[in-house]
């Protein structure tokens, strides 16, 4: 009885999700994301059964993100690697035009998506907490600090 209770709030949370999850960017770069923002919105749309399931972003999600942290660093070969394999994918127009070959992820540079699609997500989720009150305040401080911690491993 107690998860039929927690069915219409999971629906609210979930719908709040897909609908206002903020755009995560390195610093300084969030213009990047709000120029993307409805298509980001409605991947999330597309792809709500997945990103519920295995509580990571959209891989569109993960392609911005990348893009904003190679603006701040450079990034490694296998991230480049991750990049292109995103890019191609949510832009095979543009991909063909600059000619970004055809490429598979072998299975580190999986995981290290898989890594940052659930940090991205983890990240959204405290964010929208944060912003609507809901949540221990200390709780959810110290889990931002460790994102921003998990953060610095990723690249």
């Amino acid at each position: 009885m107690a998860n039929q209770d927690r069915e219409p709030e999971q629906f609210v949370d979930q719908m709040m999700y897909l609908l206002t999850a903020p755009g995560i960017t390195m610093p300084g770069h969030e213009d990047l994301y709000r120029l993307r923002q409805t298509d980001a919105m409605l991947q999330r749309l597309a792809h709500y059964r997945e990103i519920f399931d295995t509580k990571q972003c959209t891989e569109f999600e993960a392609m911005l993100y990348i893009s904003t942290a190679s603006l701040v660093h450079p990034i490694s070969r296998d991230w480049g690697d991750i990049y292109f394999y995103l890019f191609q994918r949510w832009n095979p127009a543009q991909a063909e035009l600059i000619k970004i070959e055809p490429r598979e992820l072998d299975y580190p540079q999986e995981e290290d998506l898989r890594r940052l699609r659930s940090w991205i997500y983890r990240t959204q989720i405290n964010h929208l907490r944060r912003r609507n009150g809901l949540g221990n305040p200390k709780r959810l401080k110290k889990e931002e600090q460790d994102l921003k911690e998990e953060q610095q491993k990723l690249f």
